[in-house]
């Protein structure tokens, strides 16, 4: 499960978003279940934006659709803060 901890990010919470060209700090904006065909995320907007989908336990037609808006480019994550690791198929997401 790519996004097994996904469920417990909360409205505000940080996602540090890290690849091969740097990290990125995108901060939590909505969290919504949705149906499972919902791809409302994936639309262009003009804006900067990382949306990350994932199942809900025990409720078939429904997924978990987490929003989060870009606040920093290249920022360090501050050390007192104890990440959550997300692993996706060519990512990883730390929240």
């Amino acid at each position: 499960a790519a996004f097994q901890k996904l469920k417990d990010v909360k409205l505000g919470d940080l996602v540090y978003y890290t690849t091969a060209y740097g990290t990125r700090t995108y901060q939590v904006t909505s969290i919504d279940a949705v149906s499972v065909n919902d791809t409302s995320g994936l639309a262009q907007d003009g804006s900067y934006k990382l949306t990350m989908y994932t199942c809900k336990a025990n409720q078939p037609e429904l997924k978990l659709k987490v929003v989060a808006h870009l606040v920093a480019d290249s920022a360090g994550r501050p050390e007192e803060e104890e990440p959550v690791i997300v692993a996706g198929s060519s990512f990883f997401c730390i929240l």
